[in-house]
């Protein structure tokens, strides 16, 4: 408790003085008990012992009554008796850590020199904290944008801001629930500290023990995953507060093959929280706001095979290629392009032979990927990491979404079967995965598919390798092979 010795008001100078952030606090209410001096003697002297309207229940006193701050004003006492009186913090704003700096004490008349004062002010001091608030990244603890391959391990980090009253919390719960595009990996961990990286932070919550958690079914799509943090994990994150701490937990998933080509899969989730002092009340909820939510994609693209007239050009082959490293079929990856696998536009290589893929004559996982043009010169891939992507933060100065790091790939075809009776490509076909090379509007995919991109073939003017006109040309140089040496012969004899 904090009071002037005059019992004077304190000026914003002096509640300055008291510390930083200090004003006049709302909604705190008082219970005040009329006591005898030998009672107030006692509970001075052990005042934890009488710090609560329970801790009071056995007191006798003479009356009782309540007050609450309101106004910006604090609360007014008229007409009390002359006598000795103890106070009770009895309730709270949500915002403010419950029973701090309470009880004290007022002993009425209360003089200053030879004047009795009329109106004493006092001042009980309680300690603020902020409330929690969710985030989520992606990737890392603050990456907000991110494009994956279907298939490939996405952690998700839901976070929350730990206030320093946060051992009076006894609700504190994460919940997420996930886009049927993803699946569930789990791999769940739950991290707490002020490190920039998930892996840094030093306190480790243990499952069972700090938090128990409720989650989807391994490899299922979609769900409901939600952390709920014990009583040992709330006191252990009281016990190893630290300024600007972070509750982190760290989850899996993967794309799978009902994502959209190109449209973004949001991802967002719910922190509830109570510390209510009497327990009572409903709990708190709140999210990410739309524009903080993270949020990753993949893409599509599309191809026609054709000659120097566009006309479809049939059982082309080609090697995907992630610049110059080749890129073998996953599982998710044989999911995701089921339409075109059954519909030839892939192909497996058999022996020497590349044999177009069907219903029954599927790709399987770790063999590399051949696309194949159809009857129509059609040929498409499903399931990629964009070409470029800019990992992006929540800038709270801006209030917006800013730029960081850019991520590129040179995804590229390697022609490996031309078709019969064309010139095998020279060198590779580059190509771009982006939101709108696949759909025209990934958000409205009634619109339809994205132009394809032509990849020209020429005809034949020279037999190539393996083709009868080697066995041509051999015959024309061992032919020209033998009148040099019958030149040669005839010379020499007239020399001779």
């Amino acid at each position: 408790m904090v009071s002037l010795t005059n019992g004077g008001k304190l000026s914003d100078t002096q509640l300055g003085q008291l510390g930083t952030n200090v004003s006049e606090l709302d909604g705190v209410t008082f219970k005040w008990y009329k006591v005898s001096e030998e009672q107030l003697e006692t509970m001075k002297a052990k005042p934890k012992d009488f710090d609560t309207e329970d801790k009071m229940a056995g007191v006798t006193s003479e009356k009782t009554g309540t007050v609450t701050t309101a106004g910006g004003q604090g609360a007014t006492l008229n007409n009390l008796a002359d006598g000795y009186y103890w106070f009770v913090e009895s309730d709270a704003p949500d915002s403010v850590s419950s029973f701090l700096a309470v009880p004290f004490d007022i002993s009425l008349p209360v003089t200053v020199g030879n004047q009795y004062l009329n109106t004493v002010h006092v001042y009980p001091k309680n300690t603020t904290g902020e409330e929690p608030t969710p985030d989520k990244t992606v990737d890392d603890l603050t990456n907000k944008d991110s494009s994956h391959n279907v298939g490939d391990p996405i952690n998700w980090y839901l976070q929350a801001t730990i206030p320093a009253n946060i051992k009076d919390y006894y609700v504190l719960k994460m919940s997420d629930t996930f886009s049927d595009s993803l699946t569930y990996k789990g791999n769940v961990e739950v991290k707490y500290g002020a490190e920039d990286n998930f892996a840094d932070l030093k306190i480790t919550l243990e499952k069972g023990t700090d938090y128990t958690i409720t989650e989807p079914t391994i490899d299922s799509k979609g769900g409901d995953l939600e952390i709920v943090f014990t009583a040992a994990g709330i006191k252990k994150l009281a016990d190893n507060y630290v300024e600007n701490g972070k509750l982190v937990a760290q989850v899996q998933t993967v794309i799978n093959e009902d994502a959209i080509m190109g449209l973004e899969i949001p991802n967002n989730y719910t922190l509830t929280f109570n510390h209510d002092p009497k327990h009572e009340g409903d709990d708190k909820t709140t999210d990410i706001p739309e524009p903080q939510r993270p949020k990753v994609y993949t893409g599509g693209k599309r191809f026609k095979k054709v000659d120097s007239a566009k006309n479809p050009l049939e059982d082309a082959i080609f090697q995907l290629q992630d610049d110059a490293t080749v890129v073998n079929w996953t599982e998710d990856l044989i999911k995701a392009n089921q339409t075109a696998i059954k519909a030839g536009q892939f192909a497996v290589l058999e022996g020497d032979n590349y044999v177009a893929t069907s219903d029954a004559k599927q790709p399987t996982v770790g063999q590399p990927i051949y696309l194949r043009s159809d009857a129509y010169g059609a040929f498409e891939i499903k399931g990629l990491e964009y070409s470029e992507w800019t990992k992006k933060e929540w800038d709270e100065i801006e209030g917006k979404l800013v730029d960081t790091e850019t991520i590129t790939h040179k995804w590229n075809l390697k022609e490996v079967k031309a078709p019969e009776g064309y010139a095998l490509l020279n060198g590779t076909v580059d190509f771009v995965v982006n939101s709108t090379s696949y759909y025209q509007d990934p958000a409205q995919v009634d619109l339809g598919l994205a132009d394809q991109q032509e990849v020209e073939n020429k005809k034949m003017t020279i037999p190539q390798t393996g083709g009868i006109g080697t066995a041509i040309f051999a015959v024309i140089g061992i032919a020209l092979m033998g009148g040099a040496v019958v030149a040669m012969r005839k010379r020499n004899s007239v020399e001779d």
